[in-house]
C-alpha cells in the first residue's frame, strides 16, 4: 500500500478530542461493533445508550455493511477512486473500504479522512506499504471543504470519478448552513460519474429514545442533529438517487439485512451519481 502525507490539521470547530476527556464517536462506533479500541469513557456512553435503544449495536452493524455495498456499487460501475469522510476506525469485522474495492478493480486510490487524531495515528501504523492500493488518511473537520479537496488534489487523478463516502457522520455536525456548504462544495467538485452514499440516524423511527440519546450524548460532549427523511434526501443536492431511494439503512442492502425491520437502522441511507 503506498502511501501519502499530510501535515497536521487544526483543531475542529467543535473541540478537541482527547481519549481521556471524553468519549469519540469513531471509538464510541468500535465498541457498538464489538471492537477493542476504545476507553472507559467510550464504554459508559455506550452502556447508557444501549440501555435506551438495544438496537444500537444492529445499528451499527447495517451501517458498516452499508458502507462495504455502497462501495461495492461504486467499484463495480467503474470507480477505482474513493473519498472515505469521517472514517472512522479500521474495521474489528469485515473488509475495510479499499479492501472492498480491490474486489472490483485492480488498482485503488484512497483519501481516509477523520477529525480524531486517533484515529488517524491507528490507521496510519496500521498501513501496509505497497501493493496495488494508494492510501492517504488526513486528521480534518469533514466540514473544512477547502482543506479536504487541496488533500484530495494530491491522491486522486484529476476528472476520473471518485466514489464519496458520508456515513454515520453528519448527525456531529449541527450546522446544517456548514453541512449544505461543505456538500455544495464536494458536489461541485466531483467529476461526472461519481457516486456519493449518504447514511443519517435519525428520529424518525424511534422519536422518544432519540430525545434521551441526544440528551445522553450532549451530556458526554457529543453533539448531535438527527434528520428526518426529507432533510437526508435534501442533502443529496440535485444528483440522481438510484434505486431504492432514500430508504432505511437496511433496505438497501440484501439478504438477510434486508429482512430487518426499517425501525432497527434508524437511520436513513442512499446513493447517488453525478451525472
Amino acid at each position: 500500500m503506498n502511501t501519502v502525507a499530510f501535515p497536521a490539521a487544526t483543531p475542529p470547530a467543535y473541540g478537541p478530542v482527547g481519549p481521556f476527556r471524553r468519549p469519540s464517536s469513531a471509538r464510541l462506533s468500535n465498541r457498538l461493533l464489538g471492537g477493542k479500541d476504545h476507553y472507559e469513557c467510550d464504554r459508559r456512553l455506550a452502556t447508557g445508550l444501549l440501555a435506551v435503544a438495544p438496537w444500537l449495536e444492529r445499528a451499527e452493524s447495517l451501517n458498516r455493511r452499508f458502507t462495504r455495498y455502497a462501495t461495492a456499487v461504486a467499484a463495480d460501475r467503474g470507480v477505482a477512486q474513493f473519498l472515505d469522510l469521517g472514517c472512522g476506525l479500521p474495521q474489528p469485522l469485515g473488509p475495510d473500504l479499499h479492501e472492498v474495492a480491490l474486489t472490483y478493480q485492480e488498482r485503488v486510490r484512497v483519501l481516509y479522512v477523520d477529525h480524531d487524531p486517533h484515529v488517524v495515528a491507528h490507521a496510519r501504523a496500521l498501513l501496509d506499504p505497497g501493493g496495488p492500493v494508494t492510501a492517504a488518511h488526513l486528521e480534518a473537520d469533514v466540514l473544512d471543504a477547502e482543506r479536504v479537496l487541496s488533500s484530495a488534489a494530491a491522491v486522486f487523478d484529476p476528472g476520473r470519478p471518485v466514489g464519496v463516502s458520508l456515513h454515520g457522520v453528519l448527525h456531529l455536525c449541527p450546522d446544517d448552513g456548514a453541512v449544505r456548504a461543505m456538500l455544495d462544495a464536494l458536489i461541485a467538485w466531483m467529476p461526472p460519474d461519481s457516486y456519493l452514499s449518504i447514511s443519517h440516524p435519525t428520529a424518525d423511527f424511534h422519536p422518544r429514545a432519540a430525545c434521551r440519546l441526544t440528551s445522553l450524548c450532549a451530556e458526554a460532549g457529543l453533539p448531535l442533529r438527527l434528520r428526518s427523511r426529507p432533510e437526508v434526501v435534501g442533502l443529496f443536492g440535485g444528483l440522481d438517487v438510484l434505486s431504492p431511494g432514500v430508504t432505511a439503512t437496511g433496505r438497501q442492502l440484501h439478504g438477510a439485512a434486508y429482512k430487518q425491520p426499517p425501525e432497527v437502522s434508524a437511520a436513513w441511507a442512499g446513493i447517488a451519481i453525478k451525472l
